[in-house]
């Protein structure tokens, strides 16, 4: 159950990063690179999220 719902927190935030990225620059690294950090990013902040505390996920994110 949880892949499930983590496959469903990647995709629903995917825009989300992208379009997060679009405002990084990166010397040496193009678009897609930034983008890919950010994943990175989004998987550890579902990972690390904990529902029991004030802010909400995409805040936290």
């Amino acid at each position: 159950m949880k892949k499930i719902s983590q496959e469903y927190l990647l995709n629903k935030y995917k825009n989300f990063v992208r379009s997060k990225a679009r405002s990084y620059f990166l010397v040496g690294a193009d678009h897609e690179d930034i983008v890919q950090e950010g994943m990175i990013g989004l998987y550890k902040a579902i990972r690390d999220y904990r529902n029991d505390k004030l802010s909400s996920f995409r805040a936290f994110a």
